[in-house]
């Protein structure tokens, strides 16, 4: 059994229950899969955290009913989780409050994204939501209030629910300094005295900031700098204050001092921002400071101290060819050292800087680094949309230096793949569209739209692709060999051997078209046999072994065959030539062995695992698989049909008692298998996958394993929950409350409450009476994530 993930970030919530049951086994591919197939398919995706695929599926229901829109709701609350509180995660959110209009929660979160995107009216809106049903979050209150004072510094903050006393405190100087009013003075006892150990001047301080210019003239810059500093400033006008603050960092400047300089000059900004030549000294000096740290080849300190220049000063154009250069430097650089996070991080900032700088050339390089820079750390929907950024700097007419149209197409192709890789599709077949309107005869390009349809679950537009392509492009082979797929995955094993032919008729010798069309005929020679038609049957799958003649696939297909019609020997002769050609691929050994497991000739599966074990290759899994084929086939219940007459599409009654080893020499052999896997180790995977694969269909042998998982694992709850369970399958209800009560207060322990409450509820579960049949019909492991 595999741990269940659990997501950290603070989006994580309870799991909401089951919509509905599992089928029992998957739906036929000739019809749509029924509202409770798909029901269970979202379910199980969700349980996987594959929440796109979870949407995809349960959008085509109705959801009408509350169970599953709640589900929805919460789908599309962790896909949001996964994107973070940004532009991708609002769909989903925004689906979340639409589909459960009553949660607080999914009005805070999306309250929150909103805000972070500057769309604060729309944000104290979802928080309005939120807080009418019933929010109750810790921190809540501050972010509502801050979005209240953003849309009115004169609001009320005491009047904003669910603010805590530290919240208004933490609040209070904020909205003091927004609406104007004077700051809370620090208590006298706090001064002690120091006013009557300064000296105090007679002299107006308007005039001591005239000498202190003074100072400055006769070149007396540290003299002249503390002077300035020592004037008490509140007495001042505010435009004299703001003359003399404005020295100070002429003054700090010419000793070199930046930090103090810049400091000044913000103060000087913040008394009177038009002040003469304000803006050119501030620029100056942030140009001096980047271009010394240029000099020094100091490039990630260059670029910082020329943006934050532009932090102050937007869009000036001496900071600006500053910062671009040196980003793009210390990008290049850190793309050589092998850190594109950091590269990403310095290419993305340049963007930003070059579109707020008027006439400073095409971004498309930067855009190029950066998209090839996202690429390298994975993030796929951020180099998708550089490259579609790098696309919409195309020029309308052929210019001498623009790209070829060769890499015009390359740049299409890089957009469309990233799209794939960030399971965005919908966006990658709007790109496909707008490519194939420029380059209506790009058969590949067609083909790539083709596959992100059918990704996207629009398989009738996808076969309304492939007809155009084929009737611009007949002897596309690849085309053709797409369409037979195609037919093969809605059944239509007829019309895709039609179309494997012709595909053929243009490449007779392409061994890859060989192998599908070998993949098709065999398909059809399984329907003939669901037909009771043996004839037919063997036709297509002598045919399908002429195409490939190699494959040891097509010789166990022809040994099954030959089975089914009570030929032993030359069942044989085909596996015989099945372990030929696959002798060194454990997975032919293991046909060969459920083969004979299935015929009841254990002496030649004991061969056959003999000679795979020879190879050397063999795995736990291996022996698992083996195992669990024995323990499987060893006792079928007395009424049901033996599994290979089903795949076989025959009702033939059973063979009469054999001179071979019975029933439970087959069970025998497969616990004997298991116990080989646990050999192997690691002993408790192993255990894990052994309960697994047996699940509640052996509850007594699967039992045994829980048992040794437990004393193997005695600190992890996930090794006590399927003991537990499995008590409960085999009525051992009070055995198994107690082993469930372990699990619990190991999880709480651990800290892991979430995970307590789910084993509590499986403890009431296992006394349910009919615990054993709601399992079989829905497995409880499942439904709990614990597969």
């Amino acid at each position: 059994m595999s741990k269940k993930k659990k997501h950290k970030h603070s989006f994580q919530r309870r799991e909401p229950r089951q919509p509905g049951q599992s089928p029992q086994g998957s739906p036929s591919p000739s019809r749509l899969p029924a509202p409770n197939d798909l029901r269970q398919d979202g379910w199980r995706a969700f349980k996987a955290g594959h929440y796109a695929a979870a949407i995809n599926t349960w959008e085509k229901l109705d959801l009408s009913d509350s169970t599953l829109a709640a589900a929805l709701a919460e789908a599309h609350f962790r896909q949001a989780a996964i994107a973070g509180l940004g532009p991708a995660s609002l769909p989903d959110l925004e689906r979340a409050t639409s589909l459960v209009p009553a949660d607080p929660i999914y009005f805070y979160y999306f309250g929150l994204a909103l805000h972070k995107l500057g769309r604060t009216a729309e944000a104290m809106d979802a928080y309005r939501r939120a807080i009418a049903n019933g929010l109750s979050r810790r921190g809540a209150g501050r972010a509502i209030a801050l979005a209240a004072l953003e849309l009115d510094p004169h609001t009320d903050v005491a009047a904003i629910p669910g603010l805590s006393p530290e919240d208004r405190l933490w609040l209070e100087p904020l909205a003091n300094f927004l609406q104007g009013k004077p700051q809370m003075q620090q208590p006298q006892s706090l001064l002690g005295g120091i006013t009557d150990r300064l000296k105090i001047t007679q002299t107006p301080p308007a005039r001591l900031v005239f000498d202190g210019l003074m100072l400055l003239a006769d070149k007396k810059i540290p003299e002249a700098r503390q002077a300035l500093m020592n004037i008490e400033s509140k007495a001042l006008p505010r435009s004299v204050n703001a003359v003399r603050w404005y020295y100070i960092g002429v003054g700090a400047a010419h000793a070199g001092d930046i930090v103090l300089a810049v400091e000044a000059w913000k103060q000087t900004q913040r008394l009177q921002p038009n002040l003469t030549g304000l803006h050119d000294n501030m620029a100056a000096v942030y140009a001096r400071q980047s271009a010394a740290q240029t000099e020094s080849g100091d490039w990630p300190a260059a670029a910082q101290s020329a943006l934050e220049g532009l932090d102050i000063l937007p869009g000036d154009t001496m900071l600006s060819h500053l910062s671009l250069a040196a980003l793009d430097h210390a990008a290049h650089n850190a793309a050589q050292a092998g850190d594109w996070a950091t590269a990403a991080k310095q290419w993305a900032e340049a963007r930003q800087v070059l579109s707020n700088l008027s006439g400073g050339g095409s971004p498309r390089p930067i855009l190029h680094n950066l998209a090839l820079a996202y690429e390298k750390i994975g993030q796929w929907e951020n180099a998708a949309e550089a490259w579609r950024a790098m696309l919409r700097t195309k020029p309308r007419t052929k210019t001498k230096e623009g790209f070829s149209k060769e890499q015009w197409a390359w740049v299409r192709r890089r957009v469309i793949e990233c799209y794939k890789q960030a399971d965005r599709l919908d966006e990658a077949i709007i790109v496909f569209r707008q490519a194939l309107k420029a380059n209506p005869d790009d058969a590949d390009m067609q083909l790539d739209l083709v596959e992100a349809l059918l990704a996207n679950d629009q398989q009738q537009a996808a076969f309304g692709e492939l007809n155009k392509l084929l009737k611009k492009h007949p002897k596309d082979v690849a085309a053709l060999s797409r369409m037979a797929e195609l037919y093969g995955a809605s059944n239509d094993w007829s019309s895709a051997e039609r179309v494997m032919r012709q595909a053929l008729d243009i490449e007779p010798d392409n061994q890859d078209l060989r192998r599908r069309m070998a993949h098709v005929l065999v398909e059809r020679g399984y329907q003939f046999c669901q037909r009771q038609q043996p004839a037919q049957a063997r036709a297509m799958f002598e045919n399908a072994l002429k195409h490939a003649p190699d494959d040891y696939n097509m010789h166990f297909h022809m040994a099954r065959l030959e089975f089914d019609a009570h030929k032993p020997d030359a069942a044989r002769q085909h596996l015989g030539h099945a372990l030929e050609l696959g002798k060194d691929k454990p997975d032919a050994y293991m046909q060969a062995f459920v083969c004979w497991i299935i015929e009841n000739k254990l002496d030649e599966a004991h061969d056959v695992l003999a000679r795979a074990e020879a190879t050397g290759k063999l795995t736990a899994d291996f022996y698992i698989h083996a195992g669990i084929e024995c323990i499987q086939r060893s006792a079928p219940p007395p009424d049901m049909p033996d599994p290979f007459d089903l795949l076989m599409g025959r009702r033939r009654a059973r063979p009469p008692q054999r001179k071979e080893l019975g029933p439970d020499a087959r069970r025998a052999l497969g616990q004997e298998l298991l116990d080989r896997a646990i050999a192997l180790g690691p002993e408790v995977d192993v255990l894990r996958h052994i309960i697994s694969e047996l699940g509640p269909n052996q509850p007594e042998l699967s039992l045994a394993y829980a048992q040794r998982l437990s004393k193997h694992a005695p600190d992890d709850p996930m090794a006590w929950i399927p003991l537990g369970l499995l008590y409960g399958l085999n009525g051992q209800v009070k055995e198994a409350q107690e082993v469930l009560r372990q699990a619990e207060r190991i999880a709480r322990k651990q800290g892991n409450h979430e995970m307590a409450r789910d084993i509590k509820e499986m403890s009431r579960a296992v006394a349910d009476p009919f615990f054993g049949s709601m399992v079989r019909m829905a497995p409880l492991l499942d439904e709990f994530g614990f597969d």
